[in-house]
């Protein structure tokens, strides 16, 4: 009985979503989106694969694109945009807070932070270098049932900090949706 029991607690276990302030990323974007509703989101755009809300993360303004696969429609990445400015110092000291905050729940992440040449922090062309693809600052953070990870880019003319949230079982979906269409082609 406990071999059974275990079997079945580690077979459960595997078959868990990764979450986004406790929904589950997993089922229809639309149904997704409704319980993102339900949480004081407001959703500014809605399509069968993707979406867009504003709200609340972490007691900032936040947008968040949410990502679903081409066949099924099962949501499967979602991606917090937030502290958005052009002001090196502002955008690095929020990466790094969330950063530490991810890592005080998730453990030790995998960072890659550099610059490109001719770029170098303390240039005072930091934010060029982020809004020329020259200025790489991600941590991921591989959990049991997906990958959380932080980091600087841009977006319309500006600095942002994005929280991605990869659920690794629809992301497989995605994959799989996406071979067998390719395939189907052929």
């Amino acid at each position: 009985i406990f071999m059974l029991s275990c079997v079945i607690f580690t077979h459960v276990s595997a078959q868990e979503h990764l979450s986004f302030k406790g929904i589950p990323i997993d089922g229809p974007i639309k149904i997704f989106v409704e319980k993102l509703k339900a949480q004081g989101f407001e959703v500014a755009f809605l399509s069968e694969t993707n979406a867009v809300a504003a709200g609340k993360f972490g007691g900032e303004d936040c947008e968040i694109a949410i990502y679903a696969t081409k066949t099924s429609n099962t949501v499967c990445h979602v991606i917090v945009i937030l502290g958005e400015s052009n002001n090196w110092s502002t955008l690095k000291s929020t990466y790094n807070e969330y950063k530490s905050l991810l890592a005080s729940k998730y453990g030790m992440g995998r960072s890659i932070e550099y610059f490109n040449s001719p770029f170098k922090e303390g240039d005072n062309r930091e934010i060029f270098a982020l809004k020329s693809d020259k200025c790489h600052y991600t941590t991921y953070f591989t959990v049991p049932n997906g990958e959380i990870g932080v980091s600087l880019g841009s977006l319309r003319d500006n600095g942002v900090v994005f929280i991605s949230y990869l659920d690794q079982i629809n992301n497989r979906l995605a994959d799989k949706e996406i071979t067998d269409s390719r395939m189907n082609d052929l």
